[in-house]
């Protein structure tokens, strides 16, 4: 009667441990293979990165004082961040922030600024030609304003309209102590863009909910509106 019981003991434990860790195995190694979202962005990373070269290739290249260039150099970060963190295109919409891009693209052939993306965003953020917009310029815009809690400098990125403006809302997600080692570790920022048409609203949000924010001031350059657009992996100039 013993060894029946402990027979049937052994069969029912059979059935029940092992299905349930098959469906523990499944569940990570489902949790193993999906898909990172890919608008993230390593901010810590992307404010310290070192592009004094590019710095250094700007300065010749347009007669600018140091101060200005630095100056360039952070708010191209600060949008980089917006950018790379968005799950949709973005615009760029400072002319001068767009040459000194342009720089950084150019330096040691496209090595330093592919490290630099690679190394922050996890992939190269491409920069597309001719199709900037206000409306894209307007998602930056608002985008900018959700994580870094002020307003694009105005001599730098001419304000977009209050109609354009207005079709848009951005809300950054933050995460302290994340580590990545493919967005380059530390705190990532997502960003979630919904815009509104006239015909109802229509969004696009990742799922996440890794971020950050930070930044500092200083310097003056002055600048007028470019054609450049970036974002969810994809970037646009003109």
């Amino acid at each position: 009667m013993s060894d029946q019981s402990a027979m049937m003991g052994l069969v029912l434990c059979t059935f029940l441990v092992l299905p349930a860790a098959a469906f523990a195995g499944a569940a990570l190694i489902s949790r193993a293979n999906r898909p990172k979202p890919r608008n993230r962005v390593a901010y810590q990373a992307t404010m310290t990165y070192d592009l004094g070269a590019a710095r250094i290739a700007h300065e010749q290249r347009t007669g600018l004082s140091s101060q200005k260039v630095q100056r360039l150099d952070r708010e191209f970060r600060r949008w980089f961040v917006v950018a790379a963190a968005s799950p949709t295109m973005i615009g760029m919409g400072s002319r001068d922030v767009d040459e000194y891009w342009h720089t950084l693209l150019e330096v040691e052939g496209g090595r330093l600024y592919a490290a630099f993306s690679e190394a922050t965003a996890g992939r190269i953020v491409q920069h597309v030609e001719g199709v900037g917009s206000e409306d894209l310029d307007a998602k930056a815009w608002v985008g900018y304003q959700a994580v870094w809690g002020k307003e694009p400098p105005a001599d730098l990125f001419p304000r977009p309209s209050d109609k354009a403006l207005s079709r848009h809302r951005a809300t950054a997600t933050t995460s302290s102590g994340s580590s990545d080692s493919s967005s380059g570790g530390g705190d990532l920022i997502f960003l979630a863009m919904i815009s509104d048409s006239g015909n109802g609203s229509h969004g696009s949000a990742g799922s996440g909910s890794e971020g950050g924010s930070g930044g500092s001031e200083g310097g003056s350059s002055g600048g007028d509106s470019g054609g450049s657009s970036c974002g969810g992996g994809g970037c646009g100039g003109g």
